[in-house]
């Protein structure tokens, strides 16, 4: 079995961070709405966060995953 990724852009640079939609979407309501709402990001797989830092975003991301 796949398990399914999704793609989180970040910052001015739209750094990508690729994560397991199912450990993100269990850990996060805005990301859940997102990816299994009815919005253009559920068919794309890919959220775009302009106005978040990098480093910032790279914390929740580790955090996520221990």
């Amino acid at each position: 079995m796949n398990p399914e990724m999704v793609t989180i852009k970040v910052g001015m640079e739209k750094q990508p961070f690729p994560i397991h939609k199912e450990l993100l979407v269990y850990q996060s309501k805005h990301f859940r709405a997102a990816f299994e709402g009815g919005f253009k990001e559920a068919e794309d797989k890919i959220v775009t966060l302009t106005d978040v830092h990098e480093d910032d975003f790279r914390m929740f991301f580790h955090w996520l995953y221990k």
